[in-house]
């Protein structure tokens, strides 16, 4: 009895990896996973606090997405799970700028921020400086202690310190004046940038020059009506690094790269990516032709 016991037992490293690939593709069965036993709890647990979503307008709580009365307990019940373990934080429509800040300043290791429809108050400033911060999706609107618009901003400021992607939210901020927007050219690892508003010709022409690591830049359009409307101001450069896309769904968006899905970072850099190509296969055939 004990041989045959013994001879259905995995390797501990494949057990792991086997229950890791499974939480990792099924999200939604964490919960179920740590009950399984004392060691897949510890290997699940740091995942199962990865990515939050904290909603104003929620009651009940689903996988990930918490109300706000959960996030009360959460920060009593598992203070080491969010000190070391989450990085990727959502907050939806979340008005109340206290428990913004003390979540968030228990959250030591926190790389993936987005605030949709949420105040950024001052107050948070110095904790988002001290995060490991690389990716942000704010409203400039909702924090003008960083983004003193119309006056330029300070891109150098410890937030940006480590940013690779930025995505503004504001859907009617004017983006018209490069003096205003030569902030984004100091941001030290700026790669991706994104806005749900147009550029004016003279700012898109300033990003695509003067910020020096930019692999992307993308207009994003809640609907594909809006994008044939505006087509001809895709137009305004050649450079392939400029796209246009239509992303509907903010949040669920933001959850499909926060869990290592596609988003629309995703698929702007496949459409960048094979521009390139075409590109590179273009000068080829010419050279060949000589």
């Amino acid at each position: 009895m004990n041989l045959v016991r013994n001879c259905c037992l995995l390797p501990v490293e494949l057990e792991r990896e086997i229950f890791e690939l499974t939480a990792f593709l099924h999200p939604e069965c964490m919960l179920a996973l740590v009950l399984v036993a004392r060691r897949v709890k510890i290997w699940i647990k740091p995942m199962l606090y990865q990515t939050i979503s904290v909603h104003q307008h929620m009651f009940k709580c689903e996988f990930s997405r918490l109300p706000l009365r959960a996030v009360a307990k959460l920060i009593t019940s598992q203070p080491v799970a969010l000190r070391y373990h989450t990085r990727h934080i959502c907050f939806a429509g979340v008005q109340m700028s206290e428990m913004v800040v003390d979540l968030l300043s228990r959250c030591g290791v926190a790389e993936n921020l987005a605030f949709i429809k949420t105040p950024c108050p001052a107050a948070l400033l110095p904790i988002l400086g001290a995060l490991p911060l690389q990716r942000l999706s704010l409203a400039l609107s909702h924090s003008f202690q960083l983004f003193p618009w119309p006056n330029p901003f300070d891109g150098r400021h410890s937030i940006f310190s480590q940013l690779t992607h930025l995505d503004i939210l504001d859907p009617h901020v004017e983006i018209d004046e490069w003096r205003t927007w030569s902030g984004l050219a100091q941001i030290p690892r700026l790669t991706h940038l994104s806005t749900r508003t147009h550029m004016s010709e003279s700012v898109l022409h300033g990003v695509l020059q003067h910020c020096k690591l930019l692999q992307v830049l993308v207009w994003v359009y809640g609907i594909q009506e809006l994008l044939d409307e505006n087509r001809a101001r895709a137009e305004l450069t050649d450079d392939p690094r400029f796209v246009t896309l239509v992303s509907g769904e903010l949040l669920l968006d933001w959850e499909a790269g926060a869990r290592g899905g596609e988003d629309y970072w995703a698929r702007a850099n496949a459409l960048v990516k094979k521009r390139r190509s075409e590109g590179q296969e273009r000068i080829l055939s010419q050279m060949g032709s000589i």
